[in-house]
């Protein structure tokens, strides 16, 4: 700082006061920084306030609506998942729930198939609270984010599972909160402007953002908000930059459900801080505005005060001085004498001057004056009441008189000896260093105590205040002692006393405080810092102000205001602790006054109450959000006494269903209102109150004020409100659920009418396959009343139709069944609707019947399936006439295929002929058997004509097997060959890589033959082409053109077509009609399309055509591939067929001796030992006389007196095990099917061949 020394008196004053206001500025800008700091944890209060109390209002819609689902859950109607009412109910409720979106129902599968927006069925199984309730078996789920499938908004959902009485889950109720609504929430909130409000789902998904939901609801939320909120704590405020890039204060709260770890949702509030620090920052700016301009002026005050009132002056003196130094007579300075210290400078000078002027005399007059001023304070010396020694060379060379009364001692022998002799010999050290530091000119204390030995031995403590003085020349002390023996004495005593009450005081439980008059505190204890999580040193010497809320500053000024009165009062205060929690306190507060009656501090004791004011908050909440719950709710509630039924509290909607206000109701009774409609009703719930505590699902019939009934479903518990029994009820109005279920009831009744009334025998089961319906038609066809069915389960309904329990058509409703399909001669779909026949061996008590069945699904009016229902139409007779018709135009084919047939045939025996009477004539060993294996050609050809007039006019029923079209086809152009015209040329489009078909091969022989046979009628005299194409076609799905009612697989696809005459258009809808024809009287029926269309349903397969006139027709069919195709039988060589691997004994019967000695001799050749009959009797009886003789019999079928299926029923029964093989040319009564179901091992057709015998014999054998 010297160089400060050196600068001009206006610069040291402009440096002085930058000096002074630099503090102020400091001050400004520290308190500037402290209100940004208080504004932010304001704000930060204000938002976590604000947030709570919109977390409030969401858990008032989660209680309330837990315990809508929860009513709803227990309903009868919901939990048997009646669909309509359920509807109904839902429709009903949701106009009053406006938060809602939607109410819904789930299947336990996860199908919805209730709700009061109207919808068709939809699988909600990804959703959330699905998972919660189905698979997680949560009492009460919440959902996340998503858009409703339904109303097609952002929603959130709550989820409670419902399930019978057995405690089977049955599915889940819901509700769809529309997010949206929540706009009403916050606008009752009161934000601040600029404020955000975000609600955020469990995997921090944004479900609500106010304002601008649509540009930022539904994303993802910031990765370093949901860090923020991650911790351990509930609720929390911080601050960070949101997604729009404002800096906000944040506040959180999370939310979760009861016993639930984790939140479900997430509540943030935000309010910039812009706004936040707005008049913090205003009054920043403001002060250092003021304190410039105020610098600005003093800097003026100073430059132009300094010259004026201190530099101008000083030269003056400075002159004079100048005038004193060269020895000049000094002359006044001629500077005013007024009060400043100038003035008083250069007054001082002036006189200093004069006084210089004066006499030697006026000297001499001062030196006695002086002399006289000594004696004075030597008497004052002598008598003063203190000691006073001066001590020089430790020796005492004066004392006073009060120095001998003090020690004892006269003056004569203190004088005489070292001073230490007269002190205590424990203090002497500690005097004499005392004494000798001083004299060395050390910085010692002056004043200090100790003890002395009086001359009675006694000890006294003396105060001694000692200084350096010279003393002829010489160092020396002098002292002034002091005789504090008493006022020791005393002092200790009061300071045990005090220790004794402040110990009292630390150790006491309460707390207790004591402030003077500028409320500093002076004093608290250990209990009171404690509750503040201070140590006392922390809060002595601070204002008490420093630990309370700002908002509680005018209570406090209020308390002060009485505490200065003398006002001595109790009451609660609150106090903010160091870790910013509250402290509340009940306090005990006296006034300090002074002895002229004025103000000097206080002192209070106080009690911490922060538990019980924490109680209190609690149980004000709980009653908050039972009020809330109770009068939000959306089913009527009452709150009543029990012992007379006065109505305590009643919500609106209670008021609203007995059209009466809150004055009319509360205050009194149930009697006196005459609500109760039947007061049996009313004894019932009061009895069983009493008994059980509460009522469930109670039906109940209450009076409305206007006369009209409702009726309600009941439910009350018995409850203890201050010491009073009461009764808290709910009721859910059902009065519109009765009307439903009553007009249900009448439609099922008028259902049911009608369904008696059909011909068609009809039956219709439930969800869980029991009959629900069993008409009159059924019961006459199968003699069951429906008393006896309604309500069967486990497939009693088909037991009597097949005569066992087995699944029938109607269950392919619910799931596709191969095995059951392939029971039936064909079924075909048609949508959901399933067309069937079958023989049902148990109808009509064993006599059986052909039947015609028709299955399909039931929906509710959401499209779920809820039933089935089965039309059943006995064919029989329809069959016959059939038969009859498929035969007689059969006869028509073959009428037209005759003259190719017999030309075929006379061919093929004008080979034989030849070719035998050649190989009679020839020696050449080598060319007769050249002849005889082309008789065998001609032979094998002979076969294969007769096989395909067979399998085109065959008249029995046969079964469907795999089959390779591109044989048939081949057999049947073959057929057609040698019958048509000349001028009509056949092509044939048949492609290797098909697969095989299930059908009939007799019907499919007459599909082509019919088609081919329309299509050589159109083309007529004048020829033309006939094509038949035949390829695999592969991914249909019924949406082709012209491709309709196809499943997707593989089919093979047929294609007949021709270039004649075609088919006019006014007919061509019409030409598959049973006996339409356009063929003169006697050229055919009517019946071969008919036919050849109901073929190709029958196979599950479609038929189209497509003709112009005058360019032909095209007749294109579908037929489905079979599931899996029979392996080909390999063709073995002559050298290389089957022989009998031990003496096999084999018995052959035929009536005709040539074949008998035929086939002896084929199996001879191939080792087997064979016995041969002529007479089937005679067989029998060779038989029965020693079964074990044979190891197989081989008959043929018809034969005289005993048929071949006559004998192997004779030979089965003796016995069961023997394998048979039946041959035959041909058979009206029986197939392979029926032989096999015989007991028939195997069928062989003739003509056979030795390698076809051969191979027959030896798997059966193998086999057996």
């Amino acid at each position: 700082m010297r160089f400060f020394l050196h600068w001009s008196i206006r610069a040291q004053l402009l440096f002085l006061v930058i000096i002074c206001v630099l503090p102020a500025m400091g001050i400004i800008l520290y308190s500037g920084i402290e209100h940004r700091s208080i504004a932010i944890e304001e704000t930060k209060e204000s938002a976590l306030r604000l947030i709570r109390t919109v977390a409030g209002r969401h858990q008032v819609i989660e209680e309330s609506t837990h315990q809508l689902l929860m009513i709803l859950a227990k309903m009868p109607d919901v939990q048997n998942l009646n669909i309509k009412v359920c509807n109904a109910l839902f429709r009903q409720l949701l106009p009053q729930n406006p938060l809602y979106g939607n109410i819904f129902f789930v299947e336990k599968n996860g199908w919805l198939v209730a709700s009061a927006v109207p919808t068709k069925p939809k699988n909600v199984a990804e959703r959330k609270y699905y998972r919660d309730i189905v698979i997680n078996k949560r009492d009460f789920s919440t959902g996340e984010h998503a858009i409703g499938l339904i109303i097609e908004i952002p929603v959130f959902h709550f989820a409670y599972p419902v399930s019978d009485k057995k405690g089977s889950l049955k599915g889940l109720v819901g509700v769809a909160v529309n997010l949206k609504n929540y706009d009403s929430i916050i606008a009752q909130a009161n934000l601040p402007d600029g404020s955000n409000l975000i609600l955020a789902d469990h995997q921090g998904m944004r479900l609500y953002r106010y304002p601008d939901n649509d540009k930022y609801g539904g994303h993802q939320d910031l990765p370093k908000m949901t860090n923020y909120m991650a911790g351990s704590s509930d609720d929390g405020t911080f601050r960070e930059t949101g997604v729009d890039g404002k800096k906000r204060v944040y506040a959180y709260k999370k939310i979760r459900l009861p016993n639930e770890t984790h939140p479900y949702l997430y509540m943030r509030l935000g309010i910039p801080e812009e706004q936040a620090l707005s008049r913090a920052d205003s009054a920043l700016l403001r002060d250092l505005l003021i304190l410039a301009l105020i610098f600005i002026i003093a800097l003026a005050c100073a430059w132009y005060l300094g010259g004026v009132l201190i530099a101008n002056p000083l030269k003056k003196l400075i002159a004079a001085t100048d005038l004193f130094k060269r020895g000049e007579r000094v002359i006044p300075t001629d500077l005013p004498h007024n009060k400043n210290e100038l003035a008083h400078l250069a007054e001082a000078f002036d006189e200093m001057t004069a006084e210089l002027n004066k006499s030697e005399s006026e000297l001499n007059k001062l030196a006695a004056v002086l002399q006289e001023s000594e004696e004075k304070y030597r008497l004052i010396v002598e008598n003063a009441r203190e000691g006073i020694m001066v001590a020089q060379d430790l020796t005492l060379i004066f004392v006073n008189r009060s120095t001998s009364d003090i020690l004892g001692y006269s003056a004569e022998i203190l004088t005489s000896k070292p001073f230490v002799e007269f002190i205590h010999p424990v203090d002497r050290n500690f005097v004499l260093a005392r004494h000798m530091d001083r004299l060395q000119g050390k910085e010692i204390p002056p004043v200090y105590s100790f003890r002395i030995v009086c001359a009675d031995n006694t000890i006294k403590l003396i105060e001694l205040n000692a200084a350096m003085i010279t003393w002829k020349n010489k160092p020396a002390t002098v002292n002034f002692i002091s005789d504090i023996t008493k006022r020791m004495q005393a002092e200790n005593a009061l300071r045990e006393s005090e220790e004794r009450y402040r110990l009292l005081i630390d150790t006491a439980n309460e707390g207790i405080w004591a402030m003077d008059a500028d409320h500093i505190t002076t004093y608290v204890n250990k209990a009171m810092a404690d509750m503040l999580y201070y140590s006392p040193p922390e809060i002595i010497g601070k204002k008490v102000e420093e630990f309370f809320y700002p908002e509680d500053m005018a209570f406090h000024q209020e308390r002060m205001k009485r505490r200065h009165q003398g006002d001595d009062e109790v009451y609660e205060r609150r106090f903010r602790r160091k870790d910013g929690s509250e402290l509340w306190t009940l306090v005990s507060a006296k006034s300090l006054k002074s002895e002229n009656g004025g103000f000097i501090g206080s002192f209070a004791m106080f009690t911490d109450i922060t538990d019980r004011k924490l109680y209190e908050g609690k149980l004000q909440i709980s009653e908050a959000k039972f009020n809330n719950l109770f009068h939000l709710n959306p089913v009527a509630q009452t709150l009543s006494t029990l012992h007379d039924e006065r109505f305590l509290d009643v919500n609106d909607v209670f008021l609203r269903a007995i059209e009466s206000n809150r004055e009319e109701v509360i205050g009194h009774t149930a009697k006196e209102l005459g609500v109760w409609h039947d007061p049996e009703q009313r004894n019932f719930v009061i009895s069983s109150l009493a008994e059980n505590g509460f009522v469930n699902n109670v039906e109940m019939a209450l009076h409305s004020k206007s006369g009209n009934i409702r009726h309600f479903l009941w439910s009350a518990k018995k409850i203890i409100i201050s010491g009073e029994s009461c009764l808290l009820a709910s009721a859910i109005n059902i009065t519109a659920l009765n009307e439903a279920r009553m007009a249900l009831q009448q439609s099922e009744r008028r259902l049911n009418d009608i369904i008696d009334f059909f011909p068609d025998a009809m039956l219709a089961v439930d969800t869980d396959q029991k009959v629900i319906v069993w008409n009159r038609a059924i019961e006459k066809m199968t003699g069951i009343k429906a008393a006896d069915m309604i309500g069967k389960g486990n497939h009693e309904y088909s037991i009597p139709f097949y005569g066992v329990r087995r699944p029938q058509l109607i269950d392919l409703i619910w799931k596709d069944d191969p095995d059951l399909v392939g029971k039936y001669n064909y079924v075909n779909r048609d949508g959901e609707s399933l067309t069937a026949e079958v023989f049902c061996s148990a109808l009509y008590s064993g006599r059986g019947a052909h039947i015609l069945a028709k299955a399909s699904p039931l929906h509710d009016q959401n499209g779920n399936i809820a039933g089935a229902i089965e039309s059943v139409r006995d064919m029989t007779d329809l069959k016959l006439l059939e038969k009859k018709f498929l035969h007689s135009q059969k006869i028509e084919a073959l009428g037209v295929l005759s003259g190719g047939i017999a030309h075929d045939f006379n061919n093929i025996l004008g080979s034989l002929l030849g070719y035998t009477e050649m190989a009679a004539e020839e020696k050449d060993e080598s060319a007769r058997r050249h002849c005889l294996e082309q008789v065998l050609i001609a032979c094998g050809r002979a076969r294969d004509l007769v096989q395909q007039i067979l399998a085109f006019s065959y008249q029995a029923d046969s079964a469907n097997k795999h089959l390779d079209l591109r044989l048939i086809v081949k057999e049947a152009l073959n057929l057609l060959c040698s019958t048509i015209p000349a001028t009509i040329e056949i092509r044939r489009q048949i492609t290797n890589k098909i697969c095989p078909v299930t059908a009939d091969p007799t019907q499919m022989h007459q599909v082509i033959i019919n088609l081919c046979t329309n299509a050589v009628h159109a083309l007529g005299e004048k020829g033309g082409i006939l094509e038949v194409s035949l390829s695999r076609e592969e991914g249909l799905t019924g949406r082709q053109p012209n491709v309709p009612d196809l499943k997707p697989g593989p089919y093979i696809k047929l294609t007949v077509s021709d270039n004649g005459s075609g088919i006019d258009p006014v007919i061509i809808d019409r030409i598959y009609d049973p006996f339409f024809t356009t063929k003169k009287v006697g050229e055919g029926t009517g019946l071969g399309l008919s036919v050849v269309y109901g073929i190709i349903k029958k196979q599950g397969g479609t038929i189209n055509v497509t003709s112009q006139p005058g360019r032909g027709a095209t007749f294109i069919i579908y037929i489905p591939c079979a599931a899996k195709a029979k392996h080909e039988q390999v063709n073995l060589p002559a050298a290389l067929l089957p022989q009998s691997k031990v003496n096999e004994h084999i018995l052959f019967v035929d009536d005709d001796k040539a074949l008998a000695k035929m086939g002896k001799k084929m199996l001879s050749s191939l080792g087997y030992e064979v016995t041969t009959f002529t007479d089937s009797r005679k067989a029998a009886n060779k038989f029965h006389a020693n079964p074990d003789m044979f190891d197989m019999v081989i008959t043929d079928m018809t034969m005289p007196h005993l048929t071949g299926k006559d004998l192997s029923r004779e030979i089965i029964k003796s016995r069961p095990d023997m394998p048979i093989i039946l041959c035959t040319g041909y058979s009206e009564f029986i197939n392979e099917e029926k032989a096999l179901q015989m007991g028939i091992k195997a069928m062989i057709m003739k003509p056979f061949t030795k390698k076809d015998l051969a191979a027959a014999v030896r798997e059966i054998l193998d086999r057996s």
